[in-house]
């Protein structure tokens, strides 16, 4: 069974008027098939981001390479892995070093703010904002 998404939320009364949406206001979404590259595809291939996971925190420990195969093999094009202290951080960026796909965003939960210091903010400020790479022969658009 293929389902749209988006006629489950027409389904449901509107929070601001109470009266019910109307679906035909929109254009149909093309059912999802299998296809690409292991993943979903809409005829031109539209992506999918997980822009808010953990994946650096020890829940995932016995299974993270698992996870990340079985997101990459459904279509998901990036994640996004959100560090909320500094061990988390950490393990966030080695997630995005070692897997192009995934990305990283620092920064200290407001539950960590207690143990917040001008040291963890530099070194936020210095993870947040790395060095561009160096320029080399036929290097950053070919200048030298």
């Amino acid at each position: 069974m293929q389902v749209d998404s988006r006629n489950l939320v027409h389904n449901k009364k509107s929070a601001v008027s109470n009266q019910q949406p109307n679906a035909s206001d929109n254009p149909p979404i093309p059912p999802l098939e299998k296809g690409g590259e292991g993943g979903f595809e809409r005829g031109v291939k539209d992506g999918l981001i997980d822009t808010h996971c953990h994946l650096e925190m020890d829940e995932f420990n016995s299974d993270r390479e698992e996870v990340i195969k079985r997101a990459k093999d459904v279509g998901i094009e990036a994640i996004i892995t959100i560090g909320s202290d500094l061990e988390g951080n950490i393990g966030g960026l080695e997630l995005s070093e070692k897997y192009d796909f995934i990305y990283s965003a620092v920064g200290i939960h407001p539950h960590d703010a207690k143990d917040f210091t001008e040291d963890i903010y530099n070194q936020l400020k210095a993870w947040a904002n790395p060095p561009p790479p160096p320029f080399s022969k036929g290097g950053w658009g070919g200048f030298e």
